[in-house]
C-alpha cells in the first residue's frame, strides 16, 4: 500500500494531474486525427513535466540563489527561526508544546 501511495500521489496532485490530463488528452486527440491539437497537448504536458523534475528545477533555482551567501558572523539581537512543527500537549518549561525533530535540528548547532 505504501509503494502504491508513493507512485500514485505525484500523479494526483498538481502539477502531476495537469500533466497527466494534457498527455492523455493529447493522445486522445491524436487517435481522433486532430494532429495539431494532440501534438500541442502532448508537448505542453512533456514541457511541464521536464520543468517540474528536480534536476531542472534545481538548476533554475540555483541561478537565482547564487548571488546570496550565508553570512559567516551574523550580528543581531533577534534570530528568526522558521518552524518545523511542534508536538502538542507535551509539558514544557514555558507551557505546552515541544519542537519536532526537524525543528530541533534547526535550533541546535554542533561545533565541529
Amino acid at each position: 500500500m505504501f509503494l502504491f501511495k508513493k507512485i500514485l500521489t505525484p500523479f494526483l496532485l498538481p502539477p502531476g494531474i495537469f500533466i497527466l490530463f494534457l498527455i492523455i488528452s493529447g493522445i486522445w486527440f491524436l487517435f481522433k486525427k486532430y494532429w495539431k491539437t494532440g501534438l500541442l497537448n502532448c508537448s505542453i504536458g512533456i514541457l511541464l513535466w521536464v520543468l517540474s523534475i528536480s534536476p531542472v528545477s534545481d538548476a533554475m533555482l540555483r541561478s537565482l540563489e547564487s548571488e546570496f551567501s550565508i553570512p559567516q558572523n551574523p550580528k543581531g539581537d533577534v534570530i528568526i527561526l522558521l518552524g518545523g512543527g511542534i508536538y502538542d500537549e507535551v509539558p514544557d518549561l514555558s507551557g505546552v508544546g515541544a519542537p519536532s525533530g526537524d525543528m530541533l535540528e534547526r535550533m541546535v548547532e554542533v561545533d565541529p
